[in-house]
């Protein structure tokens, strides 16, 4: 290191001894994790100051050698898997320090840091060399076996690769889109969800890093029209070509499925290695014809399918406040598109009317969205635009190679019918389909009702497919030169640009999750939006709307003098009402897929959040001392009263748990509540006229907060 690095490391260690003395002089029994906290909130903070020198900073600090024994915490635990980030420079003596205090608590940080999968890990190098203990052998024997299930499968996709390195994307999808349809109505005609779109996501993005960059400009229709003639065509209807291609075509097609079982398993076993590292209940094993991991106990799981439960239940609930803001509007009585597609349309424009709803209440974005400084749509027809091609290619598609398909018509011959049907009435009804941006927005400019001229309706569609749409030669490069930009999904971005062309996976479109694709754009894929922070303000303010409507005062943004022990921090929400004090950190976040994405979330947002409820709610009698103003704001007289301190999340996988001392509340939860709605969690044909209220004696601030900490609104799962 520098002399800048060693002063930095330097100041962060004599800045964490510092912070470890106060809390200690304070008789804090919890001193280590006031520490770890800063750390992990990423003080302190300067512009010359490193992650690294803060986690050397924190290693090297005197406090550790007082410790007589590690709290089995989580804080701990993901703390030290964030040193781990910098095993190249750690002191072997820290890492031992630990050991010496928690084998255990060592092992966990290996698993949640995954530096055992770094062959270059000098750490995990050096614990393998000195400890051969019973229970570390077992653990290094464990992990060795979960990086070893993923080799035969890495093997067969990078043979698989090179003999099918010829083709281009186009030609892919030729294959894919064969093989996409079978495992759609496969899953459909067994009852089994299969959820694939990672498995699709990783074979695009494979070929895109092996594929030539030229080969992703497509200027000239024929090449696709080439790619279809010579892949899809002899599959389709091997009688008008040659026995060869046919036969070539069959063998491409074996080789495309091989690739996907191969991807797919891998992504499987990766999926193993995700539950080793991130599920506090999963335990290891080893032994020959031994399950490797396990559940301690089920209950996680149990837990988990509530969650989906939930998710799907409040689908519901926002598809039937979209059936009602329809009813109520000017479309209900209007005729949208052609009688033969009605009641398809019907449906998307109600679903589109839900996603709007939802936008707005859970994460305050306004009626239009900015496409780019001098582009902006209406929410609603940006919505519309993907419902509409959902409905187009379910009824289009979907529906009649279900009927054919179920009545036992082989694929390839239902592919066919439906392909030659296409002809007939002008369409293409191929596979995929594509289209260049003239053809397309012509096609659709009629949808965006909100233009008066021709040629500002075709800029609409224009800016509608530019916001869903993904160029592929850019995404090529991201994925050749990593960044930390996200990199998109296929259902977040359904639209794929080859040069003058967007491509189109219709069994890949039929089924997505619009207003889930919608959050990921504006929260995980454009996360820097200018928008943003108003965004955040409106959804606040939202949520003090509705609490007003229930008679409790609300002061929101408020930000407490600073003290001497520090700025407690701008609090979102504070409510009261009748003795009732609720304390509201407020987070609108995308939504995560993956169990790396939901285990970070709860360790750095939601861990954060229960840091900061803490600090200000220990802080609260005083701001009420010496602030007239909030006192008088929020109508409180004396000390009697009850504070509540809940973290609203926008995110439904911790809805119900606490996170250290503080109850996590699904915003969406909160908004049934508050609205009295749990009628309105259940399909369209099973909702009833009459409310079964959540209040039978009449609403009260007590009871409001009984319920949401009793979780009252979900006890219907167990009938279900």
């Amino acid at each position: 290191m520098d002399d800048n690095e060693v002063l930095s490391v330097k100041h962060c260690r004599t800045y964490y001894e510092n912070q470890y003395d106060i809390s200690q002089s304070a008789l804090n029994a919890l001193s280590l994790e006031t520490v770890l906290h800063a750390f992990l909130n990423g003080s302190p903070s300067s512009a010359r100051i490193t992650l690294q020198d803060r986690a050397l900073g924190l290693a090297t600090a005197n406090f550790w050698q007082y410790q007589q024994i590690l709290a089995d915490s989580q804080i701990v635990k993901f703390a030290l898997s964030q040193l781990l980030r910098f095993d190249q420079v750690l002191p072997f003596n820290f890492v031992q320090t630990i050991i010496a205090l928690d084998p255990n608590i060592m092992r966990w940080t290996i698993r949640y840091s995954r530096i055992f999968e770094n062959p270059d890990s000098v750490v995990y190098k050096h614990l393998r060399e000195k400890y051969k203990s019973e229970d570390w052998l077992e653990f290094f024997a464990v992990c060795d076996r979960l990086l070893v299930q993923l080799e035969p499968y890495k093997a067969a996709i990078h043979t698989l690769e090179k003999k099918l390195k010829f083709m281009t994307v186009t030609d892919l999808f030729c294959y894919l889109s064969v093989l996409a349809w079978q495992k759609y109505f496969d899953s459909m005609l067994s009852g089994k969800n299969a959820d694939l779109s990672r498995v699709y996501d990783r074979l695009l993005q494979m070929k895109l890093v092996t594929t030539k960059p030229e080969t992703l400009q497509v200027t000239s229709e024929s090449k696709i029209a080439q790619s279809i003639r010579q892949n899809l065509m002899p599959l389709l209807m091997p009688e008008s070509y040659p026995q060869h291609a046919s036969s070539q075509c069959a063998k491409n097609l074996q080789l495309v499925a091989e690739l996907f079982w191969n991807t797919q398993e891998l992504i499987d076993y990766e999926g193993s290695i995700d539950w080793f590292c991130y599920d506090e209940k999963c335990r290891y094993q080893y032994g020959e014809n031994k399950s490797i991991l396990f559940n301690e106990d089920d209950l996680e799981d149990l837990r988990w399918g509530q969650t989906g439960q939930k998710s799907n239940l409040l689908w519901h609930y926002w598809f039937n406040r979209g059936v009602e803001q329809f009813l109520s509007s000017d479309l209900a009585s209007s005729q949208i598109g052609s009688a033969e597609y009605q009641d398809a349309n019907l449906t998307a424009v109600t679903k589109s009317m839900r996603s709007c709803l939802q936008l707005e209440a859970l994460y305050g974005i306004g009626n239009t969205i900015a496409v780019t400084e001098k582009t902006d749509i209406p929410l609603f027809e940006l919505m519309l635009t993907n419902e509409l091609h959902s409905a187009m290619f379910t009824k289009e598609y979907v529906s009649p190679l279900y009927e054919k398909i179920s009545a036992g018509t082989p694929l390839l011959a239902a592919l066919k019918e439906l392909m030659m049907q296409g002809f007939l009435d002008g369409e293409n009804r191929l596979p995929f389909t594509w289209s260049d941006i003239k053809a397309k927005t012509s096609r659709i400019k009629d949808w965006y009702l909100s233009e008066q001229t021709s040629d500002s309706r075709e800029a609409k569609a224009q800016a509608a497919i530019s916001f869903w749409s993904q160029n592929l030669k850019n995404l090529a490069e991201e994925l050749k030169f990593p960044n930390k930009k996200p990199i998109a999904r296929l259902h977040e971005k359904p639209f794929l640009q080859l040069g003058n062309f967007f491509l189109q996976l219709p069994w890949q479109m039929a089924d997505s999750n619009h207003f889930n694709a919608a959050v990921n754009n504006l929260r995980r894929l454009n996360s820097r939006r200018p928008e943003l922070q108003t965004e955040t303000q409106n959804a606040e303010e939202n949520l003090a709307i509705s609490l007003r409507a229930l008679g409790f005062k609300v002061v929101v943004g408020y930000q407490p003098e600073k003290s001497a022990d520090g700025d407690a921090g701008e609090i979102d929400l504070i409510c009261h009402k009748d003795g009732v004090v609720l304390m509201l950190e407020v987070k609108t976040g995308y939504i995560r897929s993956s169990a790396a994405e939901i285990w970070l979330h709860r360790n750095t947002t939601l861990r954060k959040a229960s840091w900061q409820l803490q600090r200000k709610s220990a802080k609260f009698p005083t701001m009420l001392l010496n602030d007239e103003s909030l006192k008088q704001q929020l109508d409180i007289s004396g000390d009697d009263y009850k504070l509540h301190g809940w973290i609203v999340d926008t995110c439904i996988e911790f809805d119900g748990q606490l996170i250290g001392c503080y109850r996590v509340v699904s915003r969406e939860t909160l908004e049934v509540v508050m609205r009295d709605e749990m009628h309105m969690l259940c399909s369209l044909e099973h909702l009833k006229p009459t409310r079964n209220t959540l209040y039978p004696e009449g609403f009260s601030a007590q009871k409001f907060a009984d319920v949401i900490e009793s979780e009252a609104v979900w006890k219907i799962l167990n009938n279900i």
